[in-house]
């Protein structure tokens, strides 16, 4: 299982991660389901809970969301992700 922190969500979503906390603060619904890590204060996202909410959006027809730049987005995120952490 491939985990998240803000900083990357923020680079998949397109989105700067003050924006993502000001999300969850505010709009939780505007961003995927985040991980609570007993223990931890940093948070997390699942990559494949990221991946199902993004397609959920997509499938709601949300006019921001596009499922080709999602696939770009996630294609690009991945192979920076693999070599980040090779």
């Amino acid at each position: 299982t491939t985990y998240l922190d803000i900083d990357e969500l923020a680079t998949i979503l397109g989105r700067s991660a003050r924006t993502i906390r000001w999300n969850l603060a505010r709009n939780p619904r505007a961003v995927p389901p985040k991980m609570h890590i007993p223990g931890a204060l940093m948070l997390r996202w699942r990559l494949s809970d990221v991946e199902n909410w993004m397609a959920e959006q997509a499938g709601r027809g949300r006019p921001d969301v596009d499922n080709s730049e999602i696939m770009k987005i996630q294609k690009k995120f991945r192979r920076v992700w693999r070599n980040a952490h090779a």
